[in-house]
């Protein structure tokens, strides 16, 4: 799999990305990204401008965002997979899917943004050389991220951007052809994320929820010991809110979630019967919460038991950032010869290309007519 190279904030970057990039560089999820000028001969002095060409496919919603603003961008377009932050552009301290139960992504900005795949014979060293060495561009014709807003419609006019530019390293390249492989245009979403995951203890059980006060103490009995979640206080007192209004407590699975029913509000856990009395088992023993499904039905382990409460941890992430590939152009992600169609390349000659290409089609005229003179003397013959 090849490196890639994207550019933050006007600078180089090496990363392996695994939400665009090399992760998720596969063919074009949502539109198609095209070299405008895929071949070319050069003079060994020229610097080589890399263009693309970026068209929504027509059945896509809008791509709508900015660095300040993230309320208009599809939901469509958020990655699956996240990075948790030590900064607003720090580096990686953890990970998660959006996907994953329990968690709450809070969007806050979107930047556009490319990446150049380290697949080249033009470059040694992804974006270093010999032979040339590769900038990203910044200027009005390119996708500058973090700082700019970007729409991108399925019903406008296909969008040409300027990726950046090989340079010769030392001011000249050898003769010969090059090729670049693969190039793309990604979104990074940034925002900050709740995530509630079911308390372990230190043998990685779980750990049933408890009794707690609204300043969070546990409920102590008469020993000192936590009292289990039972349907009321021992005293059938109500605990209540700032306001003076009763607390309801919500089913939750292992992972945090709510139990929602069939119209997807909230499945109240019934604390006790209605005056108020505890709920007993045949044992005069007070019945501990259990999970319940949406239809009210107990939810049982392996062993048929049902399963009780458990304590929630809840971790809060500041600063978490996720890629979403937009397009790719063909060969970003293989296979890197020159028989992959749609790669980019450049033949370096030491005549203008316009006398190269002259010399070229007049060689190839003689070599044309003496063929045609063998051919004719052949037959003759």
């Amino acid at each position: 799999m090849s490196r890639p190279l994207t550019r933050f904030a006007g600078r180089l970057s090496l990363a392996v990305l695994l939400g665009a990039g090399a992760g998720a560089a596969a063919a074009a999820p949502f539109g198609t990204l095209e070299f405008i000028e895929p071949t070319g001969v050069v003079l060994p002095t020229d610097n080589i401008p890399v263009w693309l060409r970026f068209t929504l496919d027509s059945e896509r919603p809008p791509v709508i965002g900015s660095s300040s603003d993230v309320s208009r961008l599809d939901p469509l377009y958020f990655p699956d997979f996240f990075r948790v932050l030590d900064g607003p552009f720090g580096g990686d301290v953890g990970s998660f899917s959006l996907s994953d139960p329990g968690v709450v992504f809070q969007p806050t900005s979107a930047g556009a943004n490319v990446f150049f795949t380290c697949a080249t014979s033009f470059t040694a060293l992804c974006g270093e050389g010999p032979p040339y060495d590769f900038s990203f561009d910044s200027g009005p014709s390119s996708i500058t991220p973090f700082n700019h807003e970007f729409e991108f419609r399925p019903d406008a006019e296909p969008l040409d951007l300027l990726l950046g530019t090989f340079s010769p390293t030392g001011g000249s390249a050898p003769f010969g052809q090059y090729f670049f492989y693969g190039a793309g245009l990604f979104l990074d979403v940034r925002g900050s994320a709740t995530i509630t995951r079911t308390a372990l203890d230190e043998f990685g059980s779980p750990i049933q929820a408890l009794q707690r006060y609204e300043g969070g103490e546990l409920v102590l009995d008469g020993l000192g010991s936590p009292i289990p979640l039972f349907q009321r206080y021992e005293g059938g007192e109500l605990v209540r809110d700032g306001d003076g209004n009763p607390i309801p407590l919500f089913q939750q699975d292992e992972f945090g979630e709510l139990v929602l029913d069939g119209l997807g509000n909230p499945i109240p856990l019934f604390q006790s019967r209605e005056p108020g009395e505890l709920v007993l088992d045949e044992f005069n023993q007070p019945i501990p919460l259990f999970q319940r499904d949406t239809n009210g039905d107990l939810v049982l382990d392996g062993n048929g038991e049902p399963i009780p409460l458990f304590q929630t941890d809840v971790i809060f992430h500041e600063f978490v950032s996720g890629w979403m590939n937009i397009a790719t152009t063909p060969c970003a992600n293989g296979p890197f010869n020159p028989s992959c169609e749609g790669n980019f390349s450049r033949v370096v000659v030491p005549l203008p290309a316009a006398a190269w290409l002259f010399v070229s089609a007049l060689s190839g005229g003689m070599l044309l007519s003496r063929r045609r003179r063998r051919t004719e003397v052949v037959t003759n013959a």
